[in-house]
């Protein structure tokens, strides 16, 4: 041994006696006496304690739950790692791909644009000039089938009296009236007129 218990009392003795004890004795008697009028308050120190260390170790399992489940998921990402690998390459090459794609859109849309800016004399000249005499034209189209639909019944009155005026007509060129046919009034024809 490196050094002799004997030896080592000789030394401290002299160290020893120096100490003053005093004001360790009045240090003990103060502790004895604050602890001999407060049991209530040491009670609920040592209750306040116990709580304490009671939700440490309930942190503590917790904790060894969480590094429990965080072993799991590292085991589980080991195992499909080759997986996640390629789903990160793929993911690169989406973002990658879509990051072309959103430059060609903007480009695209910059030319649309430039398009509608250069269209803007056009379609104003249109929008001026070209659609009001588009919108007359299809008023004088509408009137005008209307007309067809109101001459549709003297067309077919001239029709038919016209193949009556044939049947009168023989083939030598004599007009021969037969009593067997219609007769024709002037007021089965009907020229409708404007207005």
């Amino acid at each position: 041994m490196p050094y002799s218990l004997l030896e080592t009392f000789q030394q401290a003795t002299p160290k020893v006696e120096k100490i003053q004890s005093t004001p360790i004795r009045q240090s003990m008697a103060q502790l004895n006496e604050a602890l001999e009028d407060q049991p209530e308050s040491i009670r609920k120190t040592v209750t306040t304690f116990n709580k304490m260390f009671d939700n440490i170790l309930r942190q503590q399992d917790q904790a060894g739950e969480f590094v429990k489940v965080m072993g799991e998921y590292s085991t589980t990402v080991n195992q499909n790692g080759d997986l996640l690998l390629s789903l990160m390459r793929n993911m690169s090459m989406f973002f990658a791909a879509a990051e072309v794609n959103l430059s060609g859109f903007q480009a695209y849309l910059s030319g649309l644009t430039e398009l509608t800016a250069r269209l803007e004399p056009v379609l104003n000249v249109y929008l001026n000039n070209i659609d009001p005499l588009a919108s007359r034209f299809d008023a004088l189209v509408a009137k005008a089938r209307e007309i067809v639909k109101q001459a549709e019944p003297a067309i077919a009155n001239a029709k038919e009296m016209l193949a009556g005026l044939q049947k009168t007509i023989a083939p030598d060129g004599t007009i021969q009236l037969n009593q067997s046919e219609k007769t024709f009034l002037a007021t089965n024809v009907c020229i409708p007129s404007p207005g």
